[in-house]
């Protein structure tokens, strides 16, 4: 079993107040037929159709929009929406997943799946950058930016089992994976840890890093035993790790 003796609080970034306040980033784009994206956050507001991650401007431009009621985008065969059918409260943080694998679309609450839909085609590419918190290139879109805390977004060009999503919702990821595109912390600045630095994200507006506990352990997995916890019920669960401390 894993025992923590030391939880360091995460930076995330604060858009709350007036005017528009978000990061803009690179032309992420993501190809083919499989994506991930991730985010940690927690909302000022009761808005649910903001934007925690976007590449669009519309239905035909959406290559990713993760939001905290639902998961969109476009592929050859069409635009497709995975709605969020487990309710998010304000003040309360979570972490949100989406994936795409060709087949279907699934979205992820903490790890837990909450809905999924059938999903086919190649995804749609456009020359949009991405946003976290808004629309990147539409500033009239004022509804969509998001009001809260963000932290943790993570774009994938392979689609995530949900036992790496429900393992790493809560942990730090080592820099370096497989088909992660892009890996922001807000540790501070809004470099893309990940290491492509044509995806470094650029403040736009008055936003602050808060430096409160998310939940996050600084370690790095080695090993892990399936759990058998349980998704919103009232079961008590298990996971066995090994990790190493990284602080």
């Amino acid at each position: 079993m894993l025992t923590v003796f030391l939880l360091n609080g995460q930076n995330s970034i604060n858009t709350t107040g007036a005017g528009l306040r978000w990061v803009s980033t690179g032309d992420i784009d993501v190809s083919g037929t499989q994506i991930t994206v991730e985010a940690i956050f927690r909302k000022s507001t009761t808005a649910n159709a903001t934007n925690l991650v976007s590449k669009h401007t519309d239905q035909a431009t959406c290559n990713y929009l993760l939001r905290p009621n639902s998961f969109q985008m476009a592929t050859s065969d069409g635009f497709f929406v995975c709605p969020n059918t487990q309710p998010t409260l304000i003040n309360t943080w979570y972490h949100a997943a989406a994936t795409y694998d060709g087949a279907s679309i699934k979205y992820y609450i903490n790890g837990c799946l909450v809905n999924s839909i059938p999903a086919t085609g190649n995804l749609v590419n456009t020359d949009l950058i991405t946003g976290i918190g808004m629309q990147s290139q539409n500033p009239l879109a004022t509804t969509e930016n998001f009001k809260g805390n963000i932290d943790e977004v993570r774009i994938w060009n392979i689609a995530r089992t949900q036992q790496e999503i429900e393992l790493f919702a809560n942990f730090l990821l080592p820099t370096t994976q497989p088909g992660l595109l892009a890996y922001y912390k807000f540790d501070n600045n809004y470099i893309n840890i990940q290491g492509n630095a044509a995806f470094n994200g650029t403040q736009q507006g008055t936003l602050t890093f808060d430096i409160e506990s998310t939940p996050f352990v600084p370690l790095t997995i080695v090993a892990t035993v399936p759990s058998n916890a349980s998704c919103f019920g009232f079961s008590d669960g298990s996971i066995s790790v090994n990790a190493i401390g990284t602080g």
